[in-house]
């Protein structure tokens, strides 16, 4: 192939990928992450952690959470719910217990686990994990 396509390709590629980026960039900025699970969210937790992971009980590091009644957050677009996650804080360590996206691969998931990375550096968290 010659020097010019090879080029012309990698600039192709390289469009393609900044368009996909900014598109997972526009879904982020179009996602409402509430900080507070109040009780209208319950019952969508109770069924999206019976989906994904079988039961609202987890058990993770030795520890047994009741993940619909942990702290979290609750991703959301369009009026609809596309994400949750849930941590537990203890002390100077913040455990992530579940996390869970309806929509893969629109930075979701990424942007829950920044805002609990978030949370936990201002609860004086030292790890996050």
């Amino acid at each position: 192939m010659p020097l010019y396509k090879l080029v012309h390709r990698s600039l192709d590629l390289v469009k393609e990928n900044l368009f996909k980026l900014e598109k997972d960039i526009q879904a982020i900025a179009e996602t409402n992450l509430n900080s507070l699970i109040d009780t209208s969210d319950r019952e969508w937790i109770i069924e999206m952690l019976g989906d994904h992971w079988g039961s609202p009980v987890v058990v993770s590091r030795g520890r047994v959470y009741l993940a619909d009644q942990l702290p979290g957050l609750v991703a959301i677009g369009g009026g609809q719910n596309l994400g949750l996650v849930t941590y537990s804080i203890n002390g100077t360590e913040c455990e992530i217990v579940t996390l869970n996206s309806i929509q893969e691969g629109q930075g979701i998931g990424s942007a829950l686990l920044n805002a609990v990375e978030s949370i936990a550096r201002r609860a004086g968290c030292t790890r996050c994990a």
